[in-house]
């Protein structure tokens, strides 16, 4: 047992002699590794480049500068887009917002009950429907929603909500018009 306490260290001298020499040989490898992947990057690169030159139409990479091209011809100041805005014209509100008028947001909101087993003191059926909710929410011109709650009960149908927000009133004012609940707690 003592030879072998006495011969492990050796060992690990011997091993932390040869390292530095076999570190230096995985090194080499690895640049030599590294030159061979870059050289058949680099041929890709230029097939597909070729490729791309010889479709009709194709564009040769152009090396893109980091400030951008200069024009070719001095624009004196003031006269930049004289001559009316290019490209597409800004829609004023919203182009979905107009397509909502006849497709109005709609949700559907159920409350059902459900008993399991037998009850012979207060019977109660299987399943029930207890209450259900539908919304229709719209956006009815690019200044004004509209919003309509409608529940169906026991005691039939009934508007819990309806009502038209104006959105866009001058000196920034919100108006909304109609049947609400009142605002209880923090949202």
């Amino acid at each position: 047992m003592a030879a072998s306490v006495f011969v492990a260290p050796s060992m690990a001298a011997a091993q932390a002699q040869d390292s530095p020499q076999a570190l230096r040989a995985e090194i080499d490898q690895i640049k030599k590794d590294f030159e061979t992947l870059k050289q058949q990057y680099g041929d890709r690169l230029a097939a597909l480049e070729a490729k791309l030159n010889a479709i009709p139409g194709g564009q040769a990479a152009t090396p893109a500068t980091p400030g951008g091209t200069a024009p070719a011809v001095q624009v004196p100041p003031g006269a930049a887009g004289a001559g009316g805005p290019s490209g597409a014209l800004p829609v004023y509100g919203s182009a979905v917002a107009g397509s909502k008028v006849f497709n109005p947001d709609i949700a559907v909101i159920g409350d059902f009950l459900g008993a399991g087993g037998r009850n012979t003191v207060a019977p109660s059926p299987a399943l029930e429907m207890h209450e259900s909710e539908a919304a229709f929410q719209a956006v009815v011109d690019p200044y004004a929603r509209a919003d309509f709650f409608i529940s169906f009960g026991e005691e039939g149908v009934n508007l819990e909500e309806g009502f038209l927000t104006f959105t866009e009133l001058p000196g920034g004012l919100l108006t909304k018009v109609g049947k609400m609940r009142a605002a209880f707690g923090k949202v």
